[in-house]
């Protein structure tokens, strides 16, 4: 039995560091602070590992003597806690909580990652980017999307083997019909040609003169007496080239049924040359051998080696690349592009149907499975009750009736009434609509006559705006009316509706009237919102959708994770040249949440 001195100071670090204590609060804003640091840091200024330079940005030195403080304060809170509840014993141990073994396996690793000659210094660096992941331990709504995201691994494996068989059926599709087309190109000449003895090289002067010699005097230079799609070309892979229309980045269609082929001439060094569609394979076997020479890169994928055919990655040719494929079509990243190379290539019908078909099944369907999946684990049986007494009450309506204050005066009683009733109702949401018809009908270059009509509608509804203001104030009470978001919302309008009545008729008798008037004017635009007010189901929709927004927030805590990672991350590949920035980058967390 542990002695009464002990259990008393044990009680008081216990009640210290408790959850939404003093304590527990400063963690958080040095959590959220931290967060800040790393998302801050400059990478601009690396050295030659590309980390953080501290010596030529003030920005990256401070935020790096930050580090050891932020690190010390989550030492310090591991030690109080695993002071405080035990190590393992205990329903309450330190140990037996997955989200402390978490806090305590960053906080290890940010250790680790400052102290001097510890091997792999840059890799423990990268780790400091979990830091923000403690926040999920501090924040109930968050750690209840991930724990809810956790419950649905096991449902959501099913709906990933339903992805996984349709990448595989598409795979084997592309792999059976598709295979080795993507390398069909336009060529200048009409087979193959000799690599010469004496020039081996392409950026060297001497390949110019070459190709225009053997694209003009192409029997000269011709590989071998045989039709291109002879099988013989297999037997022992000649050291020959087939020369590529540059101008024309698209596939051709050696089968009948493609969208494009190489049938007209082009203009090629000054002269008009006939094309021909080739592939540098024969039923997936080279023609070639394999060299690096004469373009710098294998000589079998110059035909797509190309940004636009995705340097040749994205293919049917075998099993892999075609399941990478159809994952990246899937994921709907350049899916386009994928399809209007099937269509030049082969046949466009079925393939639009094809890859439609994929979009709309794997990407669109699966998706919104998943959603679901992950929603429902979200609801449990509490919160859908919630929601449908929510529901229940969005629907049904706060009827005025039920606000009503009892009262002994006959006149209270009777404006009670009143507005309670359901004609009353009903003649507001008239005056509703003919205001929303009102502010439609304004319009450049409007007659004067009619600018008159207008203003006097507009007197009229906002009257009888105010008029509802005051017979519901009186029905309810001063505080009801204003303390309930409804009638405030009303109440409002109302206000603000007169004012711009009053405004815009004093400053239309004086200097610069105008600019004051469209100003006022524009606060009539504020009365739509009383359609949905009055508009009982977008009225719940709308509910519905700020009740969610509370979680939005939260899942928006986890997005920031990603492009602060990538920041980190994907800064340790070699940078770009000043000069050709592209768009899409991590160098800095703005461009990074946009990427």
């Amino acid at each position: 039995m542990a002695p009464a001195n002990e259990s008393s100071w044990r009680a008081k670090l216990i009640s210290f560091v408790s959850p939404s204590s003093i304590f527990d609060n400063f963690i958080l804003a040095a959590i959220v602070l931290n967060s800040i640091t790393i998302a801050c840091v400059d990478y601009e200024h690396v050295d030659i590992k590309y980390q953080p330079s501290t010596d030529s940005s003030p920005r990256n030195f401070i935020i790096e003597k930050a580090e050891y403080v932020f690190t010390f304060i989550f030492a310090c809170e591991c030690i109080l806690k695993c002071a405080a509840y035990g190590l393992w014993r205990g329903k309450q141990a330190y140990f037996r909580d997955g989200w402390n073994v978490l806090d305590f396996c960053i906080v290890v690793v940010s250790i680790l990652g400052l102290l001097p000659n510890v091997p792999n210094f840059t890799m423990l660096r990268s780790f400091r980017v979990l830091r923000p992941l403690r926040s999920i331990s501090k924040l109930p709504n968050l750690r209840r999307i991930v724990i809810g995201f956790i419950n649905s691994l096991p449902e959501l494996s099913n709906v990933l083997v339903l992805l996984l068989f349709i990448l595989v059926g598409f795979a084997l599709l592309g792999l059976t019909f598709w295979r080795g087309l993507f390398h069909s190109r336009c060529r200048l000449t009409p087979y193959p040609i000799k690599m010469p003895l004496d020039c081996r090289n392409a950026p060297d002067p001497c390949w110019d003169e070459f190709i225009l010699d053997a694209v003009s005097h192409p029997e000269a230079y011709r590989c071998l007496s045989l039709e291109n799609d002879d099988p013989q070309w297999l037997r022992d892979p000649q050291d020959c080239i087939w020369p590529i229309d540059d101008s024309d980045v698209r596939v051709c269609s050696v089968l009948e049924g493609g969208y494009h082929g190489c049938d007209e001439q082009v203009e090629f060094m000054a002269m008009n040359v006939s094309r021909t569609c080739g592939s540098n394979y024969i039923n997936g076997q080279p023609r070639f051998i394999t060299s690096h020479e004469p373009y710098g890169f294998p000589r079998m994928q110059n035909d797509v080696f190309h940004s636009e055919f995705n340097w040749g990655f994205t293919n049917f040719d075998d099993f892999g690349a075609a399941f990478l494929t159809s994952f990246q079509i899937v994921t709907m990243e350049g899916w386009s592009s994928i399809m209007y190379r099937t269509m030049d290539s082969w046949s466009s019908a079925p393939t639009v149907i094809s890859y439609v078909a994929l979009i709309l099944i794997g990407s669109q369907l699966v998706l919104n499975i998943m959603l679901a999946v992950i929603s429902n684990s979200l609801d449990d049986k509490e919160d859908r009750t919630k929601l449908t007494e929510d529901n229940m009450t969005d629907t049904d309506g706060e009827t005025k009736t039920k606000r009503l204050k009892k009262t002994q005066s006959i006149l209270i009683k009777r404006i009670q009434w009143i507005v309670a009733s359901k004609a009353y109702d009903n003649a507001m949401l008239v005056v509703i609509v003919i205001n929303t018809i009102i502010l439609s009908c304004d319009h450049h270059g409007i007659s004067t006559t009619f600018l008159h009509v207008l203003d006097a509608g507009n007197f009229f509804t906002t009257l009888v705006f105010c008029l509802d203001m005051v017979l519901c104030n009186l029905s309810l009470g001063l505080w009801e009316y204003w303390s309930s978001p409804a009638t405030f919302f009303d109440g409002t309008i109302a206000i603000a509706s007169a004012a711009e009545l009053i405004v815009t008729r004093a400053a239309a008798s004086g200097n610069g009237g105008k600019s004051v008037m469209s100003v006022f004017r524009s606060l009539r635009l504020v009365r739509l919102f009383k359609m949905i007010q009055s508009w009982k189901s977008l009225h719940s929709l709308l509910n519905t959708i700020s009740r969610a927004a509370a979680d939005v927030r939260s899942f928006g805590v986890l997005l920031h994770f990603d492009p602060v990672t990538g920041v980190h991350i994907d800064i340790q590949d070699p940078r770009y040249d000043s000069s050709d920035i592209p768009r899409h980058n991590f160098d800095d967390l703005p461009t990074a949440l946009v990427t």
